[in-house]
């Protein structure tokens, strides 16, 4: 399972301000119009399915498209966007996000300009989603995960000093917020350098890999079982969010806000326990939010089909507070992946919550279509507590699988690891290869020499492993026999490549302390790689290899893969 990221703090004030408040002020404009803050009711004369079905579907539809297609365009692109162009897709966003609502509640609530604007709402907030996630990426994933957690504080505050205005307060309140959101993102957009250079090698490789599917998946291998998560909730939230209101449609203004305040507290609650735990006390991820979820959403759907109408305006505050926590980890849940797979950070994020609002909007509308048939309302209920049980316990089942199976592949990987501790077979084959070929040839060698030990417990052609194909032996002494001359026992302090990007990476080995294997890691991804690659090419687990990258960071004093490489370079 993947891991969660550790809660710390740091970073510039200003920045760091800026972010927090700057995210939050779009957090409060996407509650007001996904979760119903405007009163667009006062101006469309439809009812709440009717209005769910015109406007959530399509808001969620279209913040699915616009992320994805934000999510391919950096990852087709060859080079980040520069702080002009990035400035100007905020000011788009922002004048799409101030444009839609007026089109849809100001227009006499025609159903086509209610859903169009919807959906020009919709690619605003995408746009500006996208650009916050390459911001938060400059802090590393445990301060992005910090700096969300206090996003979604304030903007439940706003909302809650909001609640009870009239409608023009609730409107100018959605138009500042747009306006200063747009406003602190490129203040912040200024301390953005080039945050995915680090991706440049691995985005590469994924792009001109074996097809689409296949780039798409390496790019998505760091966060699979976080997205897998997050799809289910974002399922289970959906169709109960549509039980609550339809059970209490009279009561949508009150779950909205206890909803608010249960987000608040739970943000607060994390953040307090994680200050008192210290930076290494606490772990956050999205699997364990789920492993909390599951039992959550099934009591209380059992006591929403017993108590009626009171307790499905708990439920509803209920699964409001665990989306908004869920959607805050997202974040830095990208972020993470991002830099253990290589890969641009805009891409893996666009990818993920579009994803994840894909399936909102796919379960929202089966949400509408089950409660305008019209039938008893125990059937549709009963049957959408079924659905929601099912899909959580199928996610549920595929969660445990992989780590049932992450768990039986650790005691072998870590005897892998043992037995390929020296680097032995290392030689110097690289010396007229260019830097990424070069670190191809080492790993190669690595995965050879580890084959040998294990085998044979020695040297290629002693015990058991003489007795490998013929063809096998020559290819692992072509690869893993030293030269004449070398030292069989190298480690960092005698190693003396000729690649310049290894000779810095390993004067840091020896500055810093680090063993072989962390040595291997910190040429790895100096030369562009990640964690599959060398998973693939170690032969060991993606578990090991995260194990090893994140003792690397912690020893090394960075966050990023790109703090790293500029750590490297300064060598």
């Amino acid at each position: 399972m993947s891991r969660g990221f550790e809660i710390g703090c740091g970073g510039p004030r200003a920045f760091r301000a800026a972010a927090c408040v700057g995210y939050a002020l779009l957090l409060y404009v996407c509650q007001m119009t996904l979760w119903g803050g405007l009163p667009l009711t006062s101006h469309i004369s439809l009812e709440l399915i009717e209005l769910i079905g015109s406007w959530s579907v399509p808001l969620c539809a279209a913040l699915a498209l616009v992320c994805a297609a934000a999510g391919f365009t950096a990852f087709r692109s060859a080079k980040p966007a520069s702080f002009r162009a990035a400035v100007s897709i905020a000011a788009a966003a922002a004048a799409a996000m101030a444009a839609g609502y007026p089109l849809a509640a100001w227009t006499g609530g025609v159903d086509l300009c209610v859903c169009a604007g919807a959906m020009l709402l919709a690619a605003g907030m995408a746009a500006s989603f996208c650009l916050w996630c390459l911001v938060f990426s400059r802090m590393g994933a445990p301060r992005a995960a910090e700096s969300a957690l206090v996003s979604v504080v304030i903007s439940s505050a706003l909302s809650l000093a909001t609640f009870g205005l009239a409608v023009e307060g609730l409107e100018a309140a959605f138009f500042a917020a747009v306006a200063l959101s747009a406003l602190s993102l490129a203040y912040a957009l200024r301390d953005v350098r080039a945050s995915c250079a680090d991706a440049s090698c691995g985005a590469r490789r994924l792009r001109h890999g074996a097809g689409a599917f296949s780039s798409l998946r390496s790019l998505l291998e760091g966060v699979r079982v976080p997205l897998l998560c997050a799809c289910a909730i974002a399922f289970a939230v959906a169709i109960t969010r549509m039980m609550s209101l339809t059970a209490a449609p009279g009561m949508a203004a009150a779950v909205n806000m206890l909803g608010v305040l249960a987000a608040a507290i739970a943000a607060v609650a994390l953040l307090l326990f994680a200050r008192k735990k210290g930076r290494e006390g606490l772990s956050i991820g999205i699997p364990s939010l789920f492993q909390v979820l599951f039992p959550l959403v099934a009591t209380l759907l059992l006591v929403m089909s017993v108590a009626g109408p009171v307790a499905s305006a708990a439920v509803g505050a209920a699964v409001f507070a665990l989306y908004s926590i869920m959607f805050a980890l997202v974040m830095p849940a990208c972020i993470e992946g991002a830099e253990e797979e290589g890969a641009p950070c805009v891409a893996v994020y666009g990818f993920f919550v579009g994803a994840v609002y894909a399936l909102f909007a796919s379960a929202t509308y089966l949400g509408v279509v089950l409660f305008e048939r019209g039938e008893s309302e125990a059937s549709v209920s009963f049957v959408a507590v079924l659905l929601v049980l099912y899909v959580l316990a199928m996610a549920d089942a595929i969660v445990h699988r992989r780590a049932r199976a992450s768990a039986a592949m650790r005691p072998h990987a870590e005897d892998a690891c043992a037995a390929g501790e020296n680097p032995s077979a290392i030689g110097e084959a690289h010396a007229a290869e260019t830097a990424c070929v070069g670190a191809d040839a080492r790993l190669a060698a690595r995965a050879a020499s580890k084959g040998a030990a294990a085998d044979g417990c020695g040297p290629a052609g002693e015990g058991d492993g003489g007795k490998r194909a013929p063809s096998e032996a020559r290819r692992d002494q072509a690869h893993a026999a030293p030269r004449s001359g070398e030292r069989s026992d190298e480690d960092p302090s005698v190693r003396k490549p000729e690649d310049p990007i290894e000779r810095r990476c390993l004067n840091v080995a020896r500055a810093y302390g680090l063993s072989p294997r962390e040595t291997d890691v910190l040429v790895a991804f100096a030369h562009g790689r990640n964690v599959a690659y060398l998973a693939e090419h170690l032969v060991l687990s993606t578990n090991t290899i995260r194990s090893h990258s994140k003792t690397l960071y912690a020893k090394l004093g960075v966050h990023s893969k790109q703090e790293l490489i500029d750590l490297v370079e300064r060598e």
